[in-house]
């Protein structure tokens, strides 16, 4: 068997794989549904770090008034915001006694600063179950509810959701498919809440729900003050220390719209691509030949044997099915999260998009030039 046969083989294997993944994820990534048991009365502090978000807040403050959880505080941080998001908070304050406001710190030395308004947060919390949504995020009424009913149901220490994600540019439009599509079809939810290991799991800063002991146990963003995966390295570090992690499919009850311009997008997807492999550039250089070889190997070969000939059958007929199997995991993701059908004709030049939005993260990484919010972020040892 000659090296082409060999490539287009493993690439037939993965594709289909990546199919089977994705149907056993449609069993087994759930939704969380309205439970009998409605007798729960922990306090729930609601964390939401801002800075500069007068733009987002109003809908996320709006979805909050709304929600049905009969005992919660909304603690918003005004992260020296330069807008009138201070403002916005304390108008919201007379609506509801619930919405409280914290000015933040200036922020130390070492400190992202997110993770320091996440932290100011928690310390001023007090629920026993914490959870941080994003100022860009909008709750269904019931989530919160059916949430803490799930958390108590499966002893959960961390319970996170997936949120549907409302693209408004270019960027977001054609990368938020392929952040679903990696998740359904590259983490097997099943074996992920059973296995030990801290990097079979995924968490998304939208919506996580903490038992306040174990944000506390593990160290809560004190621990990771420096790393941008807040959300990711989270949810490694509950796994790490035997905790119970559980991941839903919130796509319907939790909403974001993240970014209005593709240069925004990019810049914010760029911040977090190199963060995901451990600023590691083997690991990076690995997933970028992985995704390339399945994004146009299929399809190389097919051009190639339509203008001259000369590829065996077994090889052509291959790279029909690894195309057709990549085709149906992304049309499964598509129906699942509600994404343009077309999306899954055009996942080479998805996958190629991300691939230059992850050589820019490297790139800034590299040199130091990585920001959020228009603070710079610490420079991270590069490993290889």
């Amino acid at each position: 068997m000659n090296l082409e046969m060999l490539i287009i083989l493993a690439v037939t294997v993965l594709s289909t794989l990546l199919l089977y993944i994705a149907q056993s994820n449609l069993r087994n990534l759930k939704r969380l549904r309205n439970s009998d048991d409605q007798n729960a009365t922990d306090l729930v502090s609601i964390l939401i770090p801002a800075r500069n978000e007068f733009h987002n807040l109003k809908r996320c403050l709006d979805s909050l008034l709304n929600v049905d959880y009969p005992n919660l505080e909304i603690l918003v941080l005004n992260d020296r915001s330069t807008d009138e998001t201070g403002t916005l908070v304390e108008d919201y304050k007379t609506k509801d006694q619930r919405i409280k406001l914290l000015q933040g710190d200036k922020l130390p030395d070492g400190w992202i600063g997110k993770h320091w308004a996440c932290h100011q947060l928690s310390e001023a919390a007090n629920g026993t179950i914490i959870l941080f949504i994003d100022a860009d995020t909008v709750l269904n009424r019931s989530i919160v509810s059916k949430s803490v009913m799930a958390m108590k149901k499966q002893n959960s220490d961390l319970l996170s959701l997936i949120p549907g994600r409302k693209g408004s540019c270019l960027i977001e439009k054609l990368t938020f498919p392929l952040i679903d599509w990696m998740t359904l079809c590259w983490l097997p939810v099943k074996l992920a809440s059973s296995s030990k290991s801290p990097y079979l799991s995924a968490n998304f800063g939208q919506f996580m729900m903490f038992r306040k002991d174990a944000y506390t146990n593990i160290g809560g963003h004190s621990y990771l003050r420096e790393n941008l995966l807040d959300d990711f390295e989270l949810g490694r570090e509950i796994k790490r220390n035997n905790l119970k992690w559980n991941l839903y499919d919130g796509s319907k009850d939790v909403t974001t719209r993240m970014y209005s311009k593709s240069k925004e997008a990019f810049m914010g997807l760029s911040r977090s691509i190199f963060p995901v492999f451990d600023y590691r550039i083997s690991a990076f250089i690995l997933a970028v030949a992985i995704l390339s070889s399945l994004a146009i190997l299929p399809q190389l070969y097919i051009i190639n044997y339509t203008l001259y000939g000369g590829s065996g059958q077994l090889l052509i007929f291959l790279s029909y099915f690894s195309m057709i199997m990549l085709s149906l995991s992304w049309l499964v993701t598509c129906i699942r999260f509600n994404h343009n059908l077309l999306t899954a004709l055009i996942y080479p030049v998805i996958i190629f998009v991300i691939i230059s939005i992850g050589i820019h993260s490297v790139f800034t990484n590299l040199t130091g030039t990585t920001s959020w919010k228009e603070r710079r972020v610490n420079k991270f040892k590069i490993k290889f």
